[in-house]
């Protein structure tokens, strides 16, 4: 078990992450792009800066005795990570096409579920219902073309785009996204076990106050949120050549820093203190 406590880690870790930020996202936040060059470039730049992003955040919030609310930043980060796992793995055309096809999924989605809830004279005034209209139009389109690629990626049939888990298998990831699937679950949908992680005292007497449980979830965050944004920004390292010049003061320093956390173990999902209620 590593001699720092959790907020020593979070400063370390918020320090190297900002080193980071000034020799490397700097790098790719800037691209020259026109329309021509496709999406796979921009989301997958997106995700890498989102995950640095995220594990600032991680950091930030364990430092102030948040560590509850850090856990939840781990979904995003575990499945972006798997995704660009995959989009990288296959056939760079057939990556491209996938992204282009669930941009425009995801914004018929955002539209009409704006629609859905205002009505059609809220979009007008908010100058949206023409690119509703015209999203509408394209989903037959989208569907088949969907349809098409999920024949020739394999995904499961009666799905209309690859998910997640299909993803994780697809590289060898099932055992991760199972175990950050069900723990973050946890910290972004009602899940009696986690709200009672709150109470803690014995009978006649129970305090409710999610400090009983933060340093817990603070090294959870820390130590999963740190593993992961190596991870992507391994995947960068082959597919940015913008990310190949890491000072290596600064990598050493990540090396040292993932082996400290690493000391505390694999952050379990349940812990022996949990089993000692009546």
């Amino acid at each position: 078990m590593t001699t720092k406590n959790v907020r020593e880690l979070a400063r370390l870790v918020e320090s190297l992450v900002s080193e980071v930020s000034e020799h490397l996202l700097s790098n790719i936040r800037v691209v020259e792009w026109i329309p021509e060059h496709g999406f796979f470039d921009l989301v997958t730049r997106a995700a890498v800066v989102r995950q640095h992003e995220g594990l600032y955040a991680i950091a930030k919030l364990v430092c102030i005795e948040r560590g509850d609310a850090a856990v939840a930043l781990l979904r995003p980060a575990c499945e972006e990570y798997i995704v660009l796992r995959y989009i990288t793995a296959i056939h760079r055309d057939d990556a491209e096409n996938l992204v282009t096809l669930l941009a425009r999924r995801d914004l018929d989605k955002a539209l009409s579920a704006q629609h859905d809830y205002a009505g059609a004279d809220v979009m007008r005034t908010l100058g949206l219902m023409d690119n509703y209209e015209f999203h509408v139009a394209q989903r037959s389109d989208i569907e088949s073309d969907l349809v098409g690629l999920r024949r020739k990626l394999g995904w499961s049939k009666g799905t209309d785009v690859p998910s997640v888990w299909f993803m994780a298998k697809h590289v060898n990831e099932e055992r991760r996204y199972r175990f950050l699937y069900f723990a973050t679950s946890r910290a972004v949908h009602f899940n009696v076990h986690e709200l009672v992680r709150r109470c803690w005292g014995k009978p006649g007497s129970i305090v409710v106050d999610s400090a009983h449980f933060e340093e817990y979830w603070a090294r959870f965050a820390l130590s999963w949120g740190l593993r992961l944004y190596v991870d992507v920004l391994l995947l960068g390292l082959q597919h940015f050549h913008q990310c190949r010049e890491i000072d290596d003061a600064v990598a050493k320093r990540m090396l040292g820093l993932i082996q400290e956390v690493g000391e505390a173990g694999t952050m379990p999902i349940i812990t022996e203190e949990e089993m000692l209620w009546p």
